[in-house]
């Protein structure tokens, strides 16, 4: 097949797909094309790849034991003498997508939950989000002596796939700063957000000394639409916490933090039912994102009662 040139119009259909979260129509858009000097063609082909990965992974029950049962389902896999552990959750939240996806995306604001005591999350920060479906971020983790605090580099980005599949996808892992500078040489990333995430990346590289990195392998969320304000819930993690400890301590520990965890998020979700919730002020901010989402929503679930979807 012959190849078109960046000139051809093309990009600029697939940047309009790429803020709608349609990436994988964008990477239909330029596959053929020669890359463009904006590295898009790029970070479509590797999200692309990453999507597909996901997909199979989502779906691989594999070696996963059942932790725990009820309304959030999960379960946990180690193999022997892999450094990385795989956990799966599955749960039914009466929450609007908007809602959900703002729990992600303002990651800042996780440093504010009640943490025990707010103690355990040191940070958490937003780097850069370059397109409107896009997020670097980091967070800081403590950890008892005589273990060095953890932190970890995100990178994450929504895909819709409620036409073709009813879904919506949130893939993440960890990233590298050098990655991030990458893509925030694009035209398209103004100065001002240049600016502030090249200071915040020098700030958390200054004292980074005193954490150890931990990975997070391709993971992500799969959500499914049922109503307006009811979704069900996938999603996979799969980190290497860099602990030196025996596996099954891994395991008690991860089947304690995560449901806490998650009774937290389901916490900043009933307060989102309410106007006093910080998360509405930025989802105000965020028209581009969250009504996006709501109307992309609602014509899934339109077509679904009518017949067409």
């Amino acid at each position: 097949m012959s190849q078109s040139s960046p000139s051809e119009g093309g990009y600029g259909e697939a940047k309009r797909l790429v803020s709608l979260g349609k990436i994988e129509d964008a990477w239909e858009t330029v596959k053929d094309m020669e890359p463009d000097d904006d590295g898009l063609h790029e970070y479509l082909r590797e999200t692309h790849k990453h999507f597909l990965a996901f997909k199979e992974d989502i779906n691989d029950i594999d070696g996963y034991k059942q932790t725990k049962s009820g309304h959030l389902k999960m379960w946990y896999r180690h193999r022997k003498g892999q450094p990385v552990h795989n956990v799966r959750f599955e749960t039914e939240l009466d929450t609007f997508p908007s809602h959900l996806v703002s729990i992600a995306r303002e990651f800042d604001l996780i440093k504010k939950w009640d943490w025990m005591g707010k103690g355990f999350v040191k940070d958490t920060a937003v780097i850069a989000g370059m397109r409107n479906f896009e997020l670097d971020a980091i967070a800081r983790l403590w950890m008892p002596w005589p273990m060095k605090n953890r932190q970890v580099l995100l990178h994450a980005c929504g895909v819709d796939r409620l036409d073709e599949e009813g879904k919506m996808y949130i893939l993440f892992k960890t990233t590298h700063e050098d990655d991030i500078k990458k893509r925030l040489s694009s035209t398209d990333v103004s100065q001002d957000i240049r600016d502030r995430a090249e200071g915040l990346l020098a700030t958390y590289a200054a004292d980074s000394r005193k954490y150890q990195d931990t990975l997070v392998e391709l993971s992500g969320i799969e959500i499914t639409p049922i109503q307006q304000d009811k979704l069900y819930v996938r999603m996979t993690l799969h980190a290497d916490p860099r602990l030196s400890i025996a596996a099954p301590l891994v395991e008690f520990f991860l089947k304690i933090f995560f449901p806490f965890a998650f009774k937290l998020i389901v916490k900043q979700l009933y307060k989102l039912k309410k106007p006093n919730s910080p998360y509405h002020e930025r989802i105000a901010m965020r028209p581009y994102l969250y009504d996006v989402i709501e109307k992309r929503t609602a014509e899934f679930l339109g077509g679904v009662q009518d017949g067409s979807k």
